[in-house]
């Protein structure tokens, strides 16, 4: 098994019920960042896949590949997908994790595009949106 498998399957399983297990899969101090947050620790990791399960429904990660950068490094693709405000979502994405000599991440840092599958959704930003991608296409 490779050092990364633990970690995908702590995703692609993540629930309410299995977020006290943390520390199995997280440093202490994980730095975690994503187009959204930026925080430091379990605790505020805790806190803040508890507030995605109870703002989102039937949130899933799925892994899709994980490639060795080295130096304990490792990159995930990865597609999200979810229900908010009732209506599907999907939305594609990539992290760079570092792992530990024990296995445990110490830093995870999503990057995915939240102008296109975020803001550009919402009904009047995305309008917004949607004209300066226009204009700024033209040439």
């Amino acid at each position: 098994m490779r050092p990364i498998d633990r970690y995908v399957r702590f995703w692609e399983t993540v629930s309410p019920g299995n977020l006290d297990r943390l520390e199995e899969v997280f440093a202490p101090d994980i730095h975690f960042r994503d187009p959204f947050n930026d925080i430091q620790g379990t605790p505020a990791l805790r806190a803040l896949l508890a507030s995605m399960f109870e703002t989102l429904e039937v949130p899933r990660f799925s892994v899709t590949r994980a490639a060795d950068a080295g130096d304990g490094t490792w990159l995930l693709r990865w597609n999200f997908s979810c229900r908010f405000r009732g209506k599907p979502w999907e939305i594609p994405g990539m992290s760079e994790v570092e792992l530990q000599a024990d296995g445990r991440a110490s830093r995870h840092i999503d990057h995915w595009d939240s102008g296109t599958y975020f803001y550009g959704r919402l009904p009047l930003l995305g309008g917004i949106i949607g004209l300066i991608r226009r204009r700024a296409g033209r040439h």
